[in-house]
């Protein structure tokens, strides 16, 4: 049986978001829905925001998380499904599949870990088990403190930096949190971590907004 055009386009965009070592990825607040732009920087290293690559609707106040991750603003195309395992449990898991239904990878927090440091757990395709983790102690514990203060200092949103290590050591990834009225990521893959889905390092840069305040 041939493709469809739908499925050709889908893997096509696919394929194309899977060579792209870097992302800004934006939220933008509604009353029900947080949206999340994912862009291509205008040139590597830039903060200036390029053609659209990704787009997500994450529902707001939902018992168990669930978000699809589209090609396109009008939600036309989907890329891959993300899905916790269990509602409203910080040591949930989340799938992350593809438009077939086929696993791409999944990623947890790691609860204990992450009472100083937060700390993710991902497992790709072939289970290779990569973890993301804060990189700075101090500015982990101020966002904390920052995040249970009723003073300004709560309203001030905290940047931070992760870095995605295999078991091995090797720096595969990263996302930062950067300045600005709104949540603004950047997400950087490195040559180590070419074999990183990017769907995966999409979902759960999304899911960060969420899970942190847990």
């Amino acid at each position: 049986m041939s493709a469809t055009p739908d499925s050709n386009a889908t893997a096509a965009t696919a394929t194309a978001l899977q060579e792209a070592d870097e992302f800004i990825i934006r939220q933008r607040i509604t009353p029900m829905v947080n949206r999340y732009e994912v862009h291509l920087p205008v040139a590597p290293g830039s903060q200036d925001e390029g053609a659209l690559v990704a787009f997500v609707e994450q529902k707001r106040l939902k018992l168990k998380e669930e978000f699809t991750i589209f090609a396109d603003t009008q939600r036309s195309t989907p890329l891959a499904t993300v899905k916790a395992d269990r509602a409203l449990d910080v040591g949930a898991s989340y799938s992350v599949t593809d438009p077939a239904g086929q696993p791409v990878g999944s990623f947890r927090k790691d609860f204990k870990a992450s009472l100083l440091r937060s700390t993710f757990h991902l497992t790709d395709t072939e289970g290779r088990e990569i973890i993301a983790r804060e990189r700075s102690l101090g500015r982990a514990l101020f966002r904390r403190i920052a995040d249970m203060s009723d003073s300004v200092l709560g309203m001030i949103p905290v940047l931070f930096h992760f870095d995605f290590h295999t078991q091995d050591g090797e720096l595969v990834a990263t996302v930062d949190r950067r300045a600005g009225m709104r949540d603004r990521y950047r997400v950087r893959i490195t040559p180590e971590g070419r074999a990183l889905d990017r769907r995966v390092a999409i979902a759960l840069a999304v899911a960060m907004d969420a899970l942190l305040a847990r």
